[in-house]
């Protein structure tokens, strides 16, 4: 065994080994192949390109004549500064490329059908994107859009939602982006912030970056305010959009010799829509033909706003509902008046709503206000209208909960004093009922029960919400976070 320790590989004197050691596109020795980019050209193979992209195997097919593919036409010029990172993948794997570079690397493997290149590209995207979405935007805009590309910006789009706080301020990215992109951040159900924080920013953006040259078309300016949902912005910040609206033109920038206001009837026109729907707010409640006009003319969810940072996003089986409670339901609603909730689909094809009573059902008494909240699971072709139907027999047992979120995360002591009142009110009923359970890292209570929801009773919930108390988590405006739960499987209530 000694004597095969010794043995060593000794390459033939011919110097073969070398030779293919040497093989290299910066060489060209023994190349077959040539790939023209604009002026520069390099010396391949074709065995080793063939087996790295599908595109560049295609273009060397047997049949061909040709010894040369030329790619200028095919990848974007903004890409071709690049194209040697792509030569290294090829022949030596593993290039190294920074954050910048990134995107084009990833557009250039989706050009030319390089898996390899566009898995690895695609997976430090991923890490990064956090990090680098706005600039991946930047990015994205260079360049023809791809499905793939257009994924990725949608992305980088809902993690600068996500951390808006972060990307509104003037040294971030976001300020450098086209309209498209804020319009398409600001519409995100994934943004979480406060309107001022959304108007400031928007402000910032008309008068510096992307936004200048919007300033200049007032009809462009107004459909950008039209993503900031003025309704549940701050007094203050009110007056300043007056004051920029109606601001005088320098007579340098007029047609006459006179400073005539600011051409601004759009951004006006969403201004006083705003102030309309907040008088609705103060004096009697949304749920008005106002509030109906309104949703035909903004984006979605304009009439509600937005979701507090701390509230996370709801997760599979969880339905979350912001519902207002005015001051005084019994001067809005008639008794038994509901306010439900959009349906959402869970496990086992049920579909659930929450159910809302701001002045009480009809059959409750007492002098008490109380605003009960039910959480309603019927299947997907349940119709009311028609329970005489024999398909209409069915039933689910389910666990649910139903959750209060204070709307402020410094609202807590509202929070424990809404869950002493409904376990104090439940326990006068009964002295067996579950109490209900804070949630203080995210500032929510809930209410845990069990129910075979069917056709004679297909809703269950609470009576013993007190008025008061509901308000005291609301918003200044009134609306109040609600989420729902409802699932079968073993492990599904947990927070």
């Amino acid at each position: 065994m000694d004597e095969l320790e010794s043995i060593e590989f000794r390459p033939p004197s011919s110097g073969v080994d070398g030779a293919f050691a040497s093989i290299s596109w910066r060489t060209g020795h023994m190349s077959d192949w040539e790939l023209v980019l604009g002026e520069k050209r390099y010396s391949t193979h074709r065995a080793i390109l063939a087996r790295a992209s599908e595109v560049l195997a295609a273009g060397m097919n047997a049949s061909y004549s040709s010894s040369c593919t030329d790619l200028t036409s095919l990848l974007p010029p903004v890409t071709h500064s690049i194209f040697e990172l792509v030569l290294e993948e090829i022949y030596e794997g593993g290039c190294v490329a920074d954050d910048t570079q990134l995107i084009f690397l990833f557009a250039v493997a989706d050009v030319l059908g390089m898996k390899g290149l566009f898995d690895s590209t695609l997976s430090k995207i991923k890490e990064r994107i956090h990090m680098m979405a706005t600039s991946f935007l930047q990015d994205v805009h260079q360049l023809p859009q791809t499905e793939s590309l257009r994924r990725v910006a949608a992305a980088a789009r809902n993690c600068v939602a996500r951390d808006f706080g972060r990307h509104c301020s003037p040294e971030a990215g976001l300020w450098q982006l086209p309209e498209e992109d804020v319009v398409a951040v600001l519409g995100s159900e994934d943004l979480a912030a406060r309107e001022d924080e959304v108007f400031d920013f928007l402000l910032g953006y008309l008068e510096a970056g992307q936004g200048s040259t919007l300033s200049s078309s007032p009809s462009k300016e107004a459909d950008l305010w039209r993503n900031c949902r003025l309704a549940f912005v701050s007094q203050d910040r009110l007056l300043k959009l007056r004051s920029r609206l109606v601001a005088p033109v320098p007579v340098s920038q007029s047609t006459g010799g006179a400073s005539p206001l600011r051409s601004a009837e759009g951004s006006i026109g969403v201004l006083m829509d705003a102030l309309a729907y907040r008088t609705s707010l103060d004096r009697s409640a949304p749920y008005t033909e106002l509030r109906q006009a309104l949703q035909g003319s903004y984006p979605r969810h304009w009439c509600e706003p937005r979701r507090p940072r701390h509230i996370d996003p709801p997760s599979e089986n969880e339905l979350d509902f912001i519902v207002h409670i005015p001051r005084e339901p019994n001067k809005v609603f008639a008794k038994g008046h509901c306010i439900r909730s959009a349906q959402r689909e869970v496990e086992g094809g049920a579909r659930v709503s929450i159910l809302v009573f701001p002045n009480g059902t009809s059959v409750q008494r007492g002098s008490l206000s109380l605003v009960p909240i039910f959480v309603e699971v019927v299947p997907k072709d349940y119709s009311p209208d028609n329970l005489e139907n024999p398909a209409q027999c069915w039933e689910f047992r389910r666990h649910y909960f139903l959750s209060i979120w204070a709307w402020d995360s410094e609202q807590n002591r509202a929070l424990r004093d809404l869950k002493e009142s409904v376990d104090e009110l439940r326990e006068e009923k009964n002295q067996d009922v579950n109490p209900g359970e804070m949630m203080r890292h995210s500032g929510a209570v809930r209410w845990v029960d069990k129910h075979t929801f069917q056709q004679a009773l297909p809703d269950r919930g609470w009576y013993e919400f007190p008025l008061q108390r509901v308000r005291a988590c609301c918003d200044p405006n009134g609306f109040l976070w609600l989420r729902a739960r409802v699932w079968s499987s073993a492990g599904g209530g947990k927070w």
